[in-house]
């Protein structure tokens, strides 16, 4: 019961309203106004009281808020106006659950991992770097699933500049920081931040 309850009282009657907007609008209206007439007194008599609760503990008004799924639902609306582009829809959508977002949501898969090993020579290490793009590469002793390092391309290249004969990577990685995959990113960005104000 509860399925059917969501399915046919919840989501599709929404959806089917969302794709109809302006007809089911026009179509309730009539329906409303009546509804409107016929509960005005009850209202009326309701807000009364709501106004003498008020002035009873002096509470203060407070700003009308909007839910984050209402603020969602808008703004699918306005890029189906074509207000905004997709693209722009996703970066908005992106702030606002960012809050929601976990480590493990955006963690890259273990096969994806770019990585150097303790033993990878010199060359290696800049064929990695040339071919994946990246700033910071971590670094593995035997496997990836232990990692020991972190290497900055500016730190691996100002190292061998004046260190031509005698590269240790060990002398050169950063530690790496291990954090728990269910924290959420906004918790670990503002401990980055505090990181590196602290580095700097």
């Amino acid at each position: 019961m509860t399925v059917i309850v969501l399915i046919f009282g919840e989501v599709y009657p929404k959806g089917f309203a969302k794709k109809h907007a302006e007809g089911i609008a026009k179509l309730v209206n009539p329906i409303i106004k009546v509804i409107i007439y016929i509960f005005f007194p009850l209202s009326w008599l309701f807000e009364q009281l709501s106004k003498l609760v008020n002035k009873l503990f002096k509470k203060k008004s407070e700003p009308d808020s909007i839910s984050e799924d209402e603020l969602l639902t808008i703004i699918d609306e306005i890029e189906d106006e074509g207000i905004i582009k997709p693209y722009e829809k996703d970066l908005i959508t992106s702030a606002i659950k960012f809050d929601d977002i976990e480590v493990k949501d955006i963690v890259t898969p273990r096969k994806d991992i770019v990585g150097v090993s303790t033993k990878d020579s010199v060359r290696d290490i800049i064929n990695k770097f040339e071919e994946s793009k990246f700033t910071r590469i971590p670094v593995y002793n035997e496997s990836k699933d232990n990692i020991v390092g972190v290497l900055y391309i500016k730190d691996f290249y100002s190292f061998i500049i004046s260190n031509k004969s005698d590269f240790n990577i060990f002398n050169v990685m950063q530690k790496p920081l291990f954090i728990s995959k269910d924290m959420r990113i906004s918790t670990i960005l503002s401990f980055l931040k505090k990181k590196a104000s602290i580095w700097q």
